[in-house]
């Protein structure tokens, strides 16, 4: 595995919790997985109602 165990879990956690949050009661949230020769892909999508346009530019700022 490359990178850190730990901070890559807290990765995976902040978007589930994401998800969780953003979903209504009947939500939905896919987590798939896919093996490409050497790498491994992970997709996490949910159904919610997304991120507002003028937040958007936000999304990569640490604790927004």
């Amino acid at each position: 595995m490359v990178g850190d165990e730990n901070g890559i879990k807290q990765v995976f956690f902040n978007l589930i919790m994401n998800s969780i949050e953003a979903v209504e009661e009947y939500g939905k949230i896919q987590i798939k997985t896919k093996k490409e020769k050497d790498f491994i892909e992970i997709s996490i999508e949910d159904n919610g109602i997304g991120i507002e346009k003028g937040k958007r530019q936000f999304v990569f700022e640490p604790f927004f």
